[in-house]
């Protein structure tokens, strides 16, 4: 029977009362030290295993991504599942006037391209492009899009019940039973953000403006591009 043990990862969350996580059936784990923050954390010590509640100690970990991580500890998580940083790019958003940002990781190792973009200094979403097809990796909340060569996981702040999953965990998965690290000639993948969304409705716009991003990117990256999004050009 399952039970929850020291080395366990959970995600621990605001509850509106409080900092609380969920075993794997649900069970209610209360963290007994105050030095913690929302995201992934370790089980350090069980302090008491009631019938419908734990108390344990808890340390924050670099894991997966999650709504709340910093910037230095998304770089963290990034490099522990084998991404690569393709650029940060500055941009104004519409609706403020603030700068934000766009990053951009790829992974050598499968082929998987992450983006996340802030609005309004937090993070917006993260998107990862993974060259498999999404009919066959099953249903998951994550799942933004999908087609026969691509599918697309999206974590929102939306996505908060599912994060014990683990976004980039899941699509280095997937990426397993994909096609391959090196994406197909004619594959597409989007760059855009939302501070460009007068230029959303024109495809070439779009595509010209992935193109442009792609070619500040280190030289490594053409290991799994092909003739992505016309991008053979640019090599």
């Amino acid at each position: 029977m399952y039970s929850l043990k020291t080395g366990d990862i959970v995600f621990i969350r605001d509850a509106g009362r409080g900092l609380v996580a969920y075993d794997s059936f649900g069970k209610v784990i209360l963290p007994t030290n105050k030095n913690i923050r929302e995201g992934y954390a370790e089980i350090v010590k069980i302090v008491k295993d009631a019938e419908k509640y734990y108390k344990a100690e808890l340390k924050n970990v670099a894991h997966d991504l999650h709504h709340e991580i910093s910037k230095e500890e998304l770089m963290e998580v990034v490099k522990l599942h084998g991404y690569k940083l393709g650029f940060i790019e500055p941009f104004i958003s519409p609706y403020d006037g603030i700068e934000e940002f766009q990053y951009f990781f790829y992974n050598l190792e499968n082929g998987n391209l992450l983006t996340g973009e802030t609005y309004n200094g937090c993070w917006n979403s993260f998107n990862v492009h993974i060259h498999c097809d999404g009919f066959f990796i099953g249903r998951t909340r994550y799942i933004h899009t999908y087609g026969m060569d691509k599918t697309v996981l999206r974590l929102t702040d939306n996505c908060q019940l599912f994060y014990e999953y683990g976004i980039l965990t899941l699509a280095n998965m997937y990426a397993q039973r994909g096609h391959g690290r090196k994406w197909m000639n004619n594959s597409y993948f989007s760059l855009w953000h939302y501070g460009e969304s007068h230029r959303y409705d024109d495809i070439r716009e779009v595509a010209k403006t992935a193109n442009n991003r792609i070619a500040k990117c280190p030289a490594d990256i053409w290991e799994i591009l092909g003739d992505v999004n016309g991008l053979k050009h640019l090599h």
